[in-house]
């Protein structure tokens, strides 16, 4: 089995694909999902790693160039856009739509406590 990146370990997906009659040599697996928590030896596509950083590089391109949320909130407004790091990437997110989740899990925490007392 061909272990990931990671020393010692192997990627859920990885096994799949290679259980599946996947070559175990492939360079990167691309989910076709979207959903990098996906294990579906379907939803995987064998990639150089140069095919896979360009498709992604067009994929953060595309998200760059929204100019609104899932929500329909306008990134046009400076005053709810926001900018946050999300491992070593810069991203861009909705303030509206965060302060709604916010409020969202702060009353599941109070509901929660209340039911503890």
């Amino acid at each position: 089995m061909r272990s990931s990146q990671r020393a010692g370990s192997a990627y859920v997906y990885h096994i799949l694909w290679e259980m599946f009659g996947g070559d175990a040599d492939v360079a990167a697996l691309h989910h076709t999902c979207e959903n990098t928590w996906c294990v579906n030896p379907w939803h995987l596509r064998p990639l150089t790693p140069s095919e896979h950083a360009s498709l992604h590089q067009a994929e953060r391109n595309k998200k760059r160039t929204k100019d609104e949320c899932v929500n329909g909130h306008s990134y046009n407004d400076p005053s709810n856009v926001g900018y946050g790091k999300r491992g070593n990437a810069t991203e861009r997110y909705c303030k509206a739509c965060r302060k709604a989740y916010k409020q969202r899990v702060r009353s599941k925490k109070d509901l929660r406590t209340i039911s503890k007392s």
